[in-house]
Parts: C-alpha cells; sequence; structure tokens
C-alpha cells in the first residue's frame, strides 16, 4: 500500500470518528430496561441519521482524495452550525464542555460541498474538546464582512507552543499520543479546495482560535 493510499485511509478514520461514536451512544440509550416507544423512535431516528452521515462522509471524502472537484452545491451555512451541535452533542455532554454558538448569518450561503464543509468544523470542534478535557469552554462566532463568511472556532484549552504553531497543518505531524496527526491538514485542505483562508492564534495555556474566511456565494442568474 503506497504512502497516498495511507495517508487517504489514516484521514478518513479520523473523520468518521465522531459520527461513530455518536452513534454508539444514541445505540446504547436503546438498551435501557424503561424506555417509551416514543424516545425509542427519537433515539433510532437519531442513529439512522449518523449512520447516513458517515456513509456521505465516506463517499465525499473518497470523492475528495480523487481529486475530484468540491464545488457542486450551495449551501446555508447557519443549518450547518445548527448540524454540527446536534452532532457534537454527545461528546459535549460526556466531557462537560460548554459550547457557544453566535451566528449572524442569517441565510447566508457559501458553495461547495456541504458534508466536506461540515466535516472540517466537526474536526475543529473535536480536536478542541480533547484538547480541553474536561469543563472546557468552546466558541463558535460566524459572520458576513465585504461577501466573505469569516467562522472562528476558539477554545480555552492548552494551547500550541510558539515553536509548533507553524507546523499544526502539516500531515503527520500531532501534538497528542494518540493523534493521526492529519486532521487539521484535512481541514486546510477542505478550507482551500473552498477558495478559503484557514488562520490559527494561539498562545501557550491560553487556547486556540481557528478562523476561516471563505467567499459567500452570490447567484449571479438572477
Amino acid at each position: 500500500m503506497d504512502s497516498i493510499t495511507l495517508e487517504t485511509a489514516a484521514s478518513l478514520a479520523h473523520q468518521i470518528r465522531t459520527p461513530l461514536s455518536s452513534a454508539l451512544l444514541y445505540a446504547s440509550n436503546l438498551k435501557r430496561q424503561q424506555i417509551s416507544d416514543e424516545d425509542r423512535i427519537k433515539v433510532s431516528e437519531k442513529i439512522f441519521s449518523r449512520l447516513r452521515h458517515l456513509e456521505e462522509l465516506v463517499n465525499n471524502m473518497l470523492m475528495y482524495a480523487r481529486g475530484m472537484s468540491v464545488i457542486d452545491e450551495s449551501f446555508i451555512v447557519s443549518e450547518v452550525l445548527t448540524e454540527l451541535q446536534q452532532i457534537l452533542e454527545p461528546q459535549l455532554r460526556t466531557s462537560n464542555t460548554r459550547m457557544q454558538v453566535d451566528n449572524s448569518t442569517g441565510n447566508e450561503t457559501i458553495q461547495g460541498n456541504r458534508q466536506m464543509f461540515l466535516s472540517a468544523l466537526i474536526n475543529l470542534c473535536v480536536n478542541a474538546i480533547q484538547a480541553m478535557g474536561r469543563n472546557g469552554k468552546l466558541q463558535i462566532t460566524a459572520s458576513s464582512e465585504n461577501e466573505i463568511l469569516l467562522l472562528n472556532v476558539c477554545d480555552n484549552g492548552p494551547g500550541i507552543r510558539d515553536e509548533e504553531i507553524h507546523r499544526v497543518f502539516e500531515p503527520f505531524f500531532t501534538t497528542r499520543e494518540n493523534g493521526t496527526g492529519l486532521g487539521l491538514a484535512v481541514v486546510k485542505a477542505i478550507v482551500t479546495a473552498h477558495k478559503g483562508e484557514l488562520g490559527l492564534e494561539s498562545k501557550a495555556d491560553e487556547g486556540c482560535c481557528f478562523s476561516i474566511r471563505i467567499p459567500l456565494f452570490r447567484n449571479t442568474d438572477k
């Protein structure tokens, strides 16, 4: 197996971990002896939602690995942020992480691959949750300015040392014992594929703040 295939497989495994964990946590609720039919239906719907997300994620990541274009649809940023909160709910609850979303984008849209964009946000948030440990604070802000989507993902974790900050987007570089070193490299590739820019501000013991800038979609056919 060559290095490109290995990198693709490892990055895909890293990406599917969160929705898979969510599905397993929801499935564990079905083992409860006392659960109403209404609750069982709700839990089942959440499980199927996460499994569908996994299926779409695998398909899109394989498409991305083959070098196919990601520009195939326009989607509303606010809807992606709502789904992001739903997906992260089990991990937020387990780690007792406080998550605050300040979104002023209204019905603004961007063009690209919705699932891959959502995957990039999941990756940033999961990295932050894992870095903070328990009782952390995760803040997401989304706004628009001069036809640009401005999206920040900030945490109050341990931050990144100055000598490491320039390497965090390199494939296979990680500061975590069990990290794959591919998560942030994949995020950067996805943002770049959406004609955007990914930035990072961090200081040791003061947390991290990732910034995403992506052009808004404007329908010129109208």
